[in-house]
């Protein structure tokens, strides 16, 4: 069903009415399609024989004057004090300096009725008893500056003005504005009560301008999907930042359970003590090496995540159970993996961090002596939505258990039911296999331990 639509306010229509129809906006989305307007409504005043007043930045003025784009090169004036002027043989250009003009109409924020008269009207007037009443083209930024500076309010009064203006001195007034100055409730208000100042409302990329209503609704429409849009960027750049930063501080938890066995060891060869120094020694080693890979991790955190590789999760599973060999002292550990299993599609140093807060959350699971943590590799079912050959890493233990409650909030940031827990393990490791493409499930009960599973797409299975 085609959508209706909305009725014209009647507060509009009375704006409309008696109004001057050569009073109109631009708004553009690009700096490239504000030269456009004014290059382009220069060209066509000049070739129509009327005189048209450019009013403009500085930095544009020069760029005009010196010819600096394609289509100016005909437009190039001389230089005459404050003022550029060139006589053709079919209209005659004049140049202006907006911000100068603003400065001398704006007090405290303001825009003073008598200011504009002195600095627009007055010129105008002389202008035009100069060239015999030539007709004349206004195309301004003046407007322009003001919102970008957030002044709305003022850049309203000045609409009124030029309103004013152009059905006293029968001048034709084309004022830009920049749409990504209306941000905002506020700015939006501002957006509506300045396009209902002008008889006609253009837009960048809509080459044939509609007349009222429609191009009004056309503005406010775009208005809002740019602004939605932006609210969406900025939310999406918000949880990108809430998850950095989870993982940043996921990353300093994984580094202290890495730092423990390692300095345990490193304690243990410097006193002499150590069972089994070369043993002792490689463990100190590895450890370093996988604090190394962890740092080296969170250099491409806040980047967009890389391509997923091969890794072999038998491999993962070894290197965290021999780094954290001191630390399950008192356990039995079981690695079981079937036999000629592919590699999945991941990243190694995610996975060494998943598997070790995995690995470090069941053994503090389990308290006193004894107790079993079983690791276990094997094929699986795809799951709901999944394609190919998966591959589930799964970490069992014969700990306390769980209650539903708990694990319905198991993996929220900050949730720990540990006394000295900052429950940042078990929510970046979600972060980090749903990164991945992969799922990650518990089951536990009191009293009957816990199983995770992680299921993993095969690396030889994309699809």
């Amino acid at each position: 069903m085609a959508r209706r639509q909305p009725s014209f306010p009647e507060s509009v229509a009375r704006d409309l009415a008696g109004r001057s129809v050569a009073h109109e906006a631009f708004f553009y989305e690009d700096p490239a399609s504000l030269d456009a307007f004014v290059l382009d409504g220069a060209r066509d005043g000049l070739s129509a024989g009327e005189v048209v007043v450019v009013m403009a930045r500085p930095a544009r003025l020069e760029s005009l004057a010196a010819g600096r784009w394609p289509r100016a090169a005909r437009l190039v004036p001389h230089r005459e004090h404050r003022e550029h002027r060139e006589h053709r043989e079919h209209g005659e250009l004049v140049l202006m300096d907006a911000e100068a003009m603003l400065a001398a109409m704006l007090v405290d924020g303001r825009i003073e009725a008598r200011a504009f008269a002195e600095t627009v009207s007055r010129p105008l007037d002389a202008l035009r008893a100069r060239v015999g009443g030539a007709p004349v083209r206004v195309i301004h930024e003046l407007g322009d500056i003001l919102v970008v500076r957030r002044q709305h309010d003022a850049a309203i009064a000045l609409a009124a003005l030029w309103r004013h203006e152009v059905t006293r001195a029968s001048a034709r007034c084309l004022g830009a504005y920049a749409l990504d100055a209306f941000v905002g409730s506020e700015a939006a208000t501002a957006l509506e009560r300045l396009g209902r100042m002008h008889a006609a409302v253009r837009l960048a990329h809509q080459p044939d301008a509609e007349r009222w209503p429609a191009d009004y609704w056309a503005l406010l429409a775009r208005q809002r999907d740019r602004e939605r849009h932006r609210l969406e960027a900025a939310l999406a750049e918000a949880e990108r930042r809430a998850q950095v930063g989870m993982l940043a501080v996921g990353l300093a938890h994984d580094l202290g359970n890495l730092l423990v066995p390692v300095l345990h060891q490193a304690e243990a060869l410097a006193s002499g003590v150590a069972e089994d120094a070369p043993r002792a020694a490689d463990d100190v080693w590895r450890g370093v090496e996988q604090l190394a890979a962890l740092v080296g991790a969170m250099m491409h955190v806040a980047s967009p995540a890389p391509a997923t590789t091969p890794v072999s999760l038998h491999k993962v599973a070894a290197i965290v159970l021999t780094v954290l060999r001191s630390k399950l002292r008192g356990v039995t550990v079981k690695l079981e993996s079937e036999a000629d299993l592919p590699p999945v599609a991941g990243h190694e140093s995610s996975l060494l961090q998943v598997l070790l807060n995995l690995v470090q959350n069941a053994r503090e699971a389990i308290t006193g002596g004894g107790g079993t943590i079983t690791v276990s590799i094997a094929r699986c079912a795809a799951p709901a939505g999944g394609r190919g050959d998966w591959i589930r890493l799964s970490v069992t233990d014969t700990g306390s258990g769980m209650t539903a409650a708990q694990q319905a909030r198991l993996f929220e940031p900050f949730y720990t039911t540990k006394p000295n827990g900052h429950g940042i393990g078990l929510a970046s490791v979600r972060t980090l296999v749903e990164a991945m493409g992969g799922r990650i499930d518990v089951h536990s009960a009191p009293g009957r331990g816990t199983v995770v599973a992680v299921r993993l797409r095969a690396a030889a299975a994309r699809g």
